[in-house]
């Protein structure tokens, strides 16, 4: 089809835009009606123009046409914020104490805090009807536009299991002080005259010091230190760089660990607890396939579902299809791990072992105790784990697997001191002498800084002592799993995986048992 402008210029629109009515409709916003005179405006192209110059410019294809739609709108909004005056972006107003520094995100549009600590805004709820969202019933540290919180609901990671969900959900069944708080006891976990470091004479702190530097000195002994990494991962420090090369380091070192405890065998499920993105199970994945072991599974659990998770990653290669890999999205204290897979899932298996990065606090203890005391049958399969442990102060009593190994010595009373006496391995005053030489000691310190000091020289650090009460904990915990498995125990240790270079959370509790 032939159209005439107004001077007599006929213009032969290409045919695969006349077939098209969508195009048509484009044709006539961008080049006028039929019969348009010379120096008429086109938008798009911000200037009067004659039909011969259009003519050598005419789109011939829609991709086309819409690019050049695209870069008109753009043209547009380029100028409108031209003519704008500059909006000044303030920073959060959240003061964070740890850093002594405001938080450096900018504000969300109209409030006072960003969207990580938004939660804070005095009228949130205001707030948020202004901007058309709402906080998340089931967790009012995030907010959700309305018109998604139907679709949000189903899927936020903070929305509470149901027994009938799935068969592995069982209320608080690992956990003893949420029992607690759900029928009431006012004595659960933190009872009114714990000691507190901060309100503690200077006397009263090296009196407590030199019961730590005596007790480890007496129960725990030299731990064994830096096994070395897996050699089938050796060639990844290769080429991999420093940023990621600290994560690669520590999963590589706990799989060397499993690899001479013997655990990585044909028929094993492993089940990582506090999986996160999983890295350790992808390293996990990498051995075994090179390995060939056949028959195996890895549940990974973790409360949330984070992003770029390292099993996706896993799922997709075909090298590693010969191994299954589940997620299982639910907090350690309501897991049942004989229904893992189905109702008694796990008996399919010869052997389970249970492996952690990281597990912080009494996250520990609660996946301990749902690894350790489950049924008969799945205790009679676990043949051992690989735990490295964190974060000791964040240990409830109520939890802690080893309180009853430290009663004798540490009470109840001292142990939320201990707890903040194990803050001092990482919290930075890396090189600050805490019993200093001009101080007046204590005769009992006095006299184990005499036994202990000559084979560490570094006891007077804070982070020294720090470290002690990190192990003294752990080592209560190994206690506690000998007297539970019992003559089914070959050995259990602590032992320090990586340099503390790598990570000041540098310890892991390993246990090998009879299966």
């Amino acid at each position: 089809m032939d159209e005439k402008s107004g001077n007599g210029v006929v213009w032969e629109k290409p045919q695969e835009i006349l077939e098209d009515e969508v195009l048509k409709n484009y044709w006539q916003f961008y080049w006028g009606p039929p019969g348009v005179s010379s120096g008429t405006y086109y938008p798009w192209m911000n200037e009067a123009v004659s039909p011969t110059e259009s003519q050598r410019r005419e789109p011939t294809s829609f991709k086309e046409m819409m690019a050049i739609r695209k870069a008109e709108e753009a043209e547009k909004m380029k100028k409108e914020a031209a003519g704008k005056p500059k909006e000044e972006v303030l920073p959060c107003d959240h003061f964070l104490t740890t850093k002594n520094r405001h938080c450096r995100l900018s504000r969300v549009s109209g409030a006072r805090y960003c969207a990580e600590h938004i939660n804070l805004q005095d009228d949130l709820w205001v707030f948020s009807e202004s901007q058309n969202r709402q906080p998340c019933p089931y967790d009012r540290n995030h907010t959700v536009a309305v018109a998604k919180m139907k679709k949000h609901l189903k899927k936020c990671n903070s929305r509470p299991l149901k027994e009938a969900d799935v068969p592995y959900y069982r209320k608080s069944i690992n956990s003893l002080s949420q029992k607690l708080e759900q029928i009431g006891n006012v004595c659960s976990s933190k009872p009114l005259d714990n000691l507190n470091i901060q309100t503690m004479s200077e006397s009263e702190k090296l009196e407590l010091i030199a019961e730590v530097i005596q007790y480890h000195h007496e129960n725990v002994g030299k731990i064994k230190e830096n096994p070395g990494i897996h050699p089938l991962l050796q060639s990844d420090f290769e080429k991999t760089e420093d940023n990621a090369l600290r994560h690669k380091k520590q999963s590589a070192s706990l799989l060397n660990i499993m690899q001479d405890c013997g655990l990585l065998k044909d028929s094993t499920c492993f089940i990582e607890y506090g999986s996160g993105r999983g890295g350790l199970s992808y390293e996990l994945v990498r051995v075994l396939a090179k390995q060939g072991v056949k028959n195996c599974k890895i549940f990974l659990i973790d409360r949330s579902s984070p992003r770029y998770k390292w099993d996706n990653k896993a799922k997709r290669s075909d090298e590693f299809n010969a191994i299954e890999i589940e997620r299982v999205r639910i907090n350690v204290e309501d897991l049942f791990i004989g229904n893992l897979g189905g109702f008694n899932g796990l008996l399919h298996f010869k052997h389970i072992v249970g492996i952690a990065k990281h597990m912080c606090g009494s996250a520990t203890d609660i996946a301990l105790k749902s690894l350790l005391e489950t049924t008969t049958d799945i205790q009679k399969k676990v043949s051992g784990f690989v735990f490295a442990t964190c974060c000791h102060h964040r240990i409830e009593y109520v939890d802690f697997l080893g309180s009853d190994s430290l009663m004798p010595h540490f009470t109840r009373k001292k142990f939320s001191a201990l707890k903040q006496l194990a803050a001092w391995a990482t919290d930075g005053y890396y090189e600050t002498s805490y019993i200093k030489e001009d101080i007046e000691i204590p005769e009992t310190l006095s006299k184990v800084l005499q036994e202990v000091e000559a084979k560490c020289p570094e006891i007077r650090m804070k982070y020294c002592i720090g470290r002690l009460v990190k192990q003294i904990f752990d080592n209560a915990r190994r206690s506690h799993i000998n007297k539970l498995t019992g003559p089914n125990m070959l050995y259990s240790m602590l032992v320090q995986y990586v340099e503390s270079t790598t990570t000041p959370e540098n310890m892991a509790l390993v246990a090998r048992i009879i299966a």
